[in-house]
C-alpha cells in the first residue's frame, strides 16, 4: 500500500483515503480507482528488477502495482502468466502480424481470476466470512473458486434469463450457494446493494478487483521483450477490461519502462453494443439500450458501468470501437480453434471477429503488430458451441428463442433424474434404468445408466454402497453423497 497516494473517482474526481472500505464514489456513484505515487515506484521498479523475478510469477509478480501487499501469502490459484501466442497460421490467413494473449489458461478459464485473487486476499485479511455477488457467468465462477480457496462462504444471485449452464456447473462444483432471481440483472444488483446483512457484496467494479486486471498489459510488454504492440484488441462488456489494460500500459509508460502506447480497440456484439454506439457518435458516456439481441451473454450489459473509461481509453490511444454480428463471432470461434488450437468461448472470440471486420473496412494497417486478448475458455459455454456446430446460420433464430430456464431443464436432465431417484433410496443400475423409463420416460440403454453413475461418482455426487448378492450374482448399489444432496437441492431451485 506504500505506493498508493489516493483513491479517486473516475468521473467527478472526488478523492478518498486508501483505507476507506468503499467500492464506489459516495458523491456520484461512479467507479473508484487507485492512484499510485509513480516517483516512489520509479525508485523501486526497473526492467532488470522485473526480469530477474522468478517468484512470484503471474499477477503477484507485479505486487508494487497492486493495492495490497503480497505478504503474508495471498489467496492465489496460480493466475496470470498466461501464454502469448505468435499466431502464425491465423496471421498468414489475415495477412497481418498477430499475437494472441491466451487468458483461457487462468485457473477458472477466464481473465477475471486476475482481479479475484486481489480482492479475495483483501477480504480474507479483513476477516470477511461471507461474500455475495450477482453473475450469470465467469465472474461468479471466479468468485466461487477463490472464495473456496479463502475459506469464505459464497452466495451468488443468479438471474434466470441468460444463465450459462457450463458456468453454472462450475459455480456448483466450487461449493457456492446460489439464489435464483426473476428480475433483470440490473435490478438484482440494485437490490443486492441495499441488503444489509453479514455478506460483503462484491461487484466487478470493486477497485481492488480492477487493479489485478491491468497486469495483462504488464505481461504483454515483457513477453514482447519490452516492446509495445501497435494495437491491442479487447472484448467489451462493462468496459473495465479495456480500461484497466490501458491503465497498465500507461503506468509502465509513466515509469519509462516503455517508450510508446498502443491503440486500444474494443469489440462488442451488434446485438448489445452501447459502448460502440456511443464512441461512433462522439459521446463520452455509453447510453443504455432497451433490448438485447445476442446470444453472447457475457458481453450483454445494457448499461455498462465502465463505458466512460473504455471510451476515454479508446479516444486517448487513437483506437477504434467496432461491433460484430453473432454469426461472425461464432465463425471466429471456429476459425481460432481450427487455425491456432485455442478453444475460446464466443465472448472471447469477438476480438477475432472484430479484427476481421476492421481489416475488411480498412481500419487496420497490415504492418501493425496486433494483440488480440482471448478472455475465456470455450468449454465454459457448451450451449454456444452446440449452436455453432449444428449450423452457424441458425444463430439469428436462436437469438429469439427463450433461454435460461428451458436450457437448464434440457442440459444434464438424465443425471438430474438419477439424483432424484437416489435421493429417495439406495438403488442399483438396472433398477434405476427401469425407474428412468417408468417415471420420466427416459428410454436409454442400461450401460448408459452406468456411464452416468460413473460420471456422477467422479463429481463426488454419488458413491458406491455395499454389494448385494441376488440370484447368484452381485449388485453394485449407489447412494447420494452429502454433496450430491446439496447439489440436487440447489438444482431444484431452478425449476
Amino acid at each position: 500500500m506504500g505506493y498508493i497516494s489516493t483513491l479517486k473517482c473516475i468521473e467527478c474526481g472526488n478523492e478518498y483515503a486508501i483505507d476507506e472500505n468503499i467500492s464506489e464514489c459516495l458523491h456520484c456513484g461512479n467507479i473508484l480507482q487507485f492512484v499510485f505515487n509513480y516517483e516512489e515506484l520509479q525508485n523501486k521498479i526497473s526492467k532488470k528488477e522485473l526480469d530477474k523475478r522468478i517468484f512470484p510469477l503471474g499477477v503477484w509478480k507485479y505486487q508494487e502495482f497492486l493495492p495490497i501487499n503480497f505478504y503474508p501469502d495471498p489467496i492465489s490459484l496460480g493466475e496470470g502468466g498466461t501464454f502469448l501466442h505468435e499466431s502464425l497460421n491465423l496471421a498468414k490467413e489475415l495477412g497481418i502480424d498477430l499475437y494472441l494473449k491466451d487468458e483461457t489458461r487462468n485457473p477458472t478459464g477466464s481473465f477475471l481470476d486476475r482481479g479475484t485473487t486481489v480482492i479475495m486476499t483483501k477480504l480474507q485479511r479483513l476477516g470477511i466470512e461471507n461474500v455475495r455477488c450477482v453473475s450469470i457467468g465467469n465472474f461468479g465462477v471466479s468468485v466461487a473458486a477463490y472464495a473456496a480457496k479463502a475459506g469464505i462462504h459464497c452466495e451468488i444471485l443468479l438471474p434466470r434469463d441468460g444463465i450459462d449452464i457450463g458456468k453454472l456447473h462450475q459455480m456448483i462444483i466450487y461449493g457456492a450457494d446460489f439464489v435464483p432471481e426473476t428480475r433483470e440483472i440490473s435490478e438484482i444488483e440494485k437490490r443486492a446493494e441495499k441488503l444489509t446483512d453479514e455478506f460483503f457484496y462484491l461487484k466487478p467494479t470493486n477497485p481492488y478487483f480492477l487493479e489485478g486486471i491491468k497486469t495483462i498489459a504488464f505481461e504483454i510488454i515483457e513477453q514482447l521483450n519490452w516492446y509495445t504492440p501497435d494495437r491491442v484488441i479487447v472484448p467489451m462488456g462493462k468496459g473495465s477490461l479495456l480500461s484497466m489494460i490501458w491503465k497498465g500500459f500507461k503506468e509502465f509508460y509513466k515509469l519509462g519502462l516503455i517508450n510508446s502506447l498502443p491503440k486500444m480497440t474494443g469489440i462488442q456484439s451488434e446485438g448489445c453494443s452501447p459502448i460502440v454506439n456511443a464512441f461512433k457518435r462522439g459521446k463520452k458516456h455509453a447510453t443504455s439500450i432497451k433490448t438485447v439481441k445476442t446470444i453472447i451473454a457475457d458481453l450483454s450489459f445494457v448499461n455498462p458501468s465502465d463505458g466512460f473509461r473504455a471510451i476515454q481509453a479508446i479516444q486517448e490511444s487513437g483506437g477504434v470501437a467496432e461491433a460484430a454480428s453473432d454469426k461472425e463471432i461464432l465463425e471466429a470461434e471456429s476459425l481460432l480453434a481450427k487455425s491456432e488450437g485455442i478453444f475460446a468461448e464466443p465472448a472471447a472470440a469477438t476480438t477475432i471477429a472484430g479484427l476481421k471486420r476492421l481489416i475488411d473496412d480498412g481500419h487496420i494497417d497490415k504492418n501493425e503488430k496486433i494483440i488480440c486478448v482471448i478472455t475465456g475458455l470455450g468449454l465454459k459455454s457448451p450451449e454456444a458451441v452446440k449452436d455453432m456446430l449444428s449450423k452457424i446460420e441458425k444463430a439469428e433464430r436462436l437469438i429469439r428463442e427463450p433461454e435460461g430456464r428451458m436450457i437448464v431443464k434440457r442440459i444434464g436432465d438424465t443425471k438430474l433424474r438419477i439424483l432424484e431417484i437416489l435421493s429417495e433410496e439406495t438403488s442399483y443400475g438396472y433398477e434405476i434404468w427401469k425407474e428412468l423409463e417408468h417415471r420420466f420416460g427416459k428410454t436409454i440403454k442400461v450401460p448408459t445408466v452406468y456411464q452416468h453413475l460413473s460420471e456422477l461418482a467422479k463429481l463426488s455426487l454419488v458413491k458406491e454402497s455395499d454389494l448385494e448378492k441376488a440370484n447368484g450374482s452381485e449388485r453394485k448399489y449407489y447412494m447420494l453423497t452429502e454433496k450430491g444432496k446439496k447439489v440436487l437441492e440447489m438444482l431444484k431451485k431452478l425449476f
